[in-house]
């Protein structure tokens, strides 16, 4: 005997089917592809919010016990997962400037209240403000080209150049947050794009930093 379900309840069931597979990969075989077409885009809707509450409660679980790198690991997947290129992993300028300013503001947070308002955005952008007028204009790809002394002088003051030579990601202070330079973290996103084609990387010359700090939420 077959059971008839109302729509809620069937939309309900499918949420189910979503996150077991977000988290799984698998399972019998079954994939967002069978769904019904006028469900699919709500059920992976739904489903990258439930992943990111997720992912914002391991954020924050790292950040209390000081692991720095397995925190800033989890911002980047965190950013990805708003914009919906987890699969990609790797976003633009453009992709970057519709990130809400609820999750912005909401990573800033955690940042600022685990690392003793060492870490953050906001703490970025007032490093940056120190050598610098102001971040207008910097959602715009053709400004990076000009990389000026006040560029430098914030990437030294991070510490992510020091006598003229980019860190490696490894190289970045991952304990004794007293050792850390203020702004030194959140990186967040080490994917970036050379000609179009996906680089490994986490340098601000690509312009992805000043970007994300012009955002009009972040206050300095």
């Amino acid at each position: 005997m077959l059971i008839k379900l109302d729509k809620k309840t069937q939309f309900n069931f499918w949420i189910l089917i979503a996150l077991i597979l977000g988290f799984s990969g698998l399972l019998l075989g079954i994939s967002l592809k069978t769904l019904p077409a006028e469900n699919a885009s709500l059920v992976r809707s739904e489903a990258r919010k439930q992943i990111k509450n997720q992912l914002y409660q391991e954020l924050e679980y790292w950040l209390k016990r000081k692991e720095w790198k397995l925190a800033d690991l989890i911002t980047g997947k965190i950013l990805l997962n708003i914009l919906d290129r987890t699969k990609k992993g790797w976003f633009d300028i453009e992709a970057q400037q519709q990130i809400p300013c609820q999750d912005i503001n909401k990573i800033d947070k955690l940042w600022l209240k685990y690392s003793e308002n060492r870490f953050g955005f906001s703490v970025q952008k007032q490093v940056f403000l120190k050598h610098n007028k102001n971040l207008q204009g910097y959602n715009e790809p053709i400004k990076f080209e000009n990389w000026t002394d006040g560029h430098e002088q914030f990437a030294r003051d991070v510490g992510w150049l020091k006598e003229g030579r980019w860190l490696k990601y490894s190289e970045l202070v991952w304990n004794n947050i007293e050792n850390a330079p203020k702004g030194h973290l959140p990186i967040g996103v080490r994917v970036c794009t050379f000609g179009g084609n996906p680089q490994l990387c986490w340098g601000i010359r690509t312009g992805l930093r000043f970007s994300l700090l012009s955002q009009q939420c972040i206050i300095n």
